[in-house]
């Protein structure tokens, strides 16, 4: 069976391959491969039942999760992932090869057809996650078969083998597929409509109320400022500014530069009030801690500004578990992202009044720059004349804010003076 191992250049690994774990590295080295990882990360290396490194996978995995936008630590076990399932598969799946090379995991690669691609897609459709024990999302299944189908198109245009599959179109799943007639679109599973779930006001208080101190601000931060789970935990001390000096009057909304999805780094939009809330939590509960575990002056602005009960910085998965085990005692199913989902719903409906009222703003670009998503390209032009400090962005968040203090519905929305 296909397993992986991972190794860095600081730690190599042991000579589990056949080969000295030197010899691994110089081999990967003479592929031109730049390796310029922190020293905290670990790149995949998958081995074949043989005792051989597979190296088109390998190198693959590293091309499109270490060094894609991100390389965040998700990316590359979801790549990984993607990776184990289509190797494993191989190696069960008949193979059209002859028996000659029928022991030759690359070769079953290579020899790979669309149909053995849809085998796949069928299988996992009628399977279950050996992660979760559940069966497999629609859209885990899609994005599966559309990056082993990337990961042949890159393979054939860097020369590892003559790919069946390169002549598959995958613009489709860039978005660009303009006949839905293609052979190629039969990979593709069709998936419901996904409706963004709402969280309620009063069940978002009673969440509040069973959360920690530093848990009640995180979850108020990601409601104010649509910020995901992933920036909320990565949020450090050195990033919240000093607005003892400031006026909210004339400066009702200050910028953040946080590390976005896709390792960007772009403006978090967020009103005056929380910032200065923020301050005072600071001040107050997280620098005392913080010198009683005598952490130096110089470190303090890396340090996380909500923490867990340790008063270590979350992991997002255990920060996730946590809302959801409260929302569950609340009986709702959701998620810290539907905290997200509940500012874009609260701030396109205020956004969409003001304009239905006359105002000359355009409701779904300025929400497009709060949410921070990168595919703008095509309105560019729109989004630089826009003003996104504008009056209207103001009231938006300022209700959400106060929304987080006293119970209003969200839903609602304001009424535009």
């Amino acid at each position: 069976m296909v397993t992986v191992v991972y190794s860095s250049l600081s730690s190599p690994p042991a000579g589990t391959f056949g080969r000295p774990a030197l010899t691994v590295l110089n081999e990967l080295k003479a592929l031109d491969i730049a390796f310029d990882l922190p020293n905290d990360r670990r790149f995949p290396i998958f081995i074949s039942a043989l005792g051989e490194i597979i190296w088109s996978a390998t190198i693959w995995v590293h091309s499109a999760g270490i060094k894609s936008a991100s390389g965040s630590k998700k990316t590359i076990q979801t790549y990984t992932e993607h990776m184990v399932c289509w190797l494993r598969f191989l190696e069960r799946h008949p193979s059209n090869i002859s028996e000659s090379t029928i022991d030759s995991l690359e070769g079953r690669i290579e020899d790979a057809t669309e149909e053995t691609l849809l085998a796949l897609r069928n299988g996992m459709r009628d399977g279950i996650s050996e992660r979760t024990g559940k069966p497999l999302e629609t859209s885990t299944i899609n994005d599966r078969t559309s990056a082993i189908e990337r990961f042949y198109i890159w393979a054939d245009k860097k020369g590892f083998f003559s790919s069946r599959l390169r002549y598959s179109p995958s613009q489709y799943y860039s978005g660009y597929l303009e006949n839905q007639a293609n052979e190629s679109y039969r990979l593709k599973l069709n998936q419901d409509e996904q409706i963004p779930q709402l969280v309620p006001t009063s069940t978002f208080h009673r969440i509040l109320s069973l959360a920690t101190k530093s848990e009640r601000l995180a979850y108020r931060w990601m409601l104010c400022t649509g910020a995901r789970r992933s920036e909320t935990c990565a949020f450090n001390i050195g990033d919240v500014p000093d607005v003892s000096d400031a006026d909210p009057s004339i400066t009702p909304i200050f910028d953040i530069r946080i590390r976005r999805k896709g390792g960007k780094y772009a403006p978090l939009k967020v009103p005056f009030h929380l910032i200065e809330e923020l301050n005072w939590y600071i001040a107050l509960e997280r620098l005392p801690e913080l010198k009683r575990r005598k952490i130096s002056d110089r470190e303090i602005d890396a340090q996380p500004v909500f923490v867990n009960s340790q008063g270590n910085r979350f992991s997002g998965d255990h920060f996730g578990a946590r809302f959801r085990a409260y929302a569950r005692q609340c009986n709702i199913d959701c998620t810290p992202h539907d905290l997200r989902h509940t500012y874009a719903t609260c701030a396109l409906k205020m956004l969409d009044d003001m304009a239905r009222k006359g105002r000359q703003i355009n409701p779904l670009k300025i929400l497009q720059i709060l949410l921070g998503h990168s595919q703008i390209s095509s309105v560019e032009i729109y989004l630089k004349a826009l003003d996104i400090n504008s009056a209207e962005v103001v009231k938006v968040l300022d209700y959400l804010y106060g929304s987080t203090l006293k119970n209003v519905d969200l839903a609602a929305g304001v009424s535009d003076d």
